[in-house]
């Protein structure tokens, strides 16, 4: 399960136990990826200085593969983060990761991430609530998605 598949069934989910359902299934399927950025999407410490983002309007071309992985995008937040990129170089590096990856992700999952916003009916709350289930059991405290982050395995050393 891709973090895009996880916001389109949100979006197309209306309940709220459903949509904790999908959170959950995201975990157990090991979509670390979408907690990952789940974090940086509601974490208003964090800011990329993006205020817009390329849309993919065209579908991904038949023998298209993309080349765009969370890794590497991550590592693109990260340079957008620290300033590194700003600009025509930050607009310029937006629009090449968008090249490199396929519309589902980007517009469903990379877009999304950059203007902070996932668009798909759920709050930090509902993903407390899901993590706090699996991780500590129930009955603990509610704690925020940043602490809990501590918690969920990071592939590329990046918090």
């Amino acid at each position: 399960m891709k973090p895009s598949d996880v916001i389109a069934q949100l979006e197309a989910t209306p309940g709220r136990l459903d949509k904790e359902s999908i959170v959950r299934r995201a975990w157990d399927q090991g979509c670390v990826e979408f907690y990952q950025g789940a974090k940086l999407a509601y974490d208003a410490l964090v800011t990329f200085g993006v205020k817009k983002a390329p849309i993919i309007e065209d579908g991904d071309m038949p023998g298209f593969v993309p080349s765009m992985d969370w890794i590497k995008f991550n590592a693109l937040l990260e340079r957008l983060r620290k300033r590194q990129l700003t600009g025509n170089a930050a607009r310029d590096a937006l629009l090449a990761a968008a090249d490199v990856s396929s519309t589902a992700d980007w517009n469903g999952w990379y877009r999304r991430l950059l203007l902070k916003d996932l668009k798909c009916g759920v709050t930090e709350s509902t993903i407390n609530k899901v993590l706090e289930a699996i991780v500590d059991g129930p009955g603990t405290a509610r704690v925020m998605l940043s602490q809990l982050s501590a918690r969920v395995p990071n592939q590329n050393g990046v918090n």
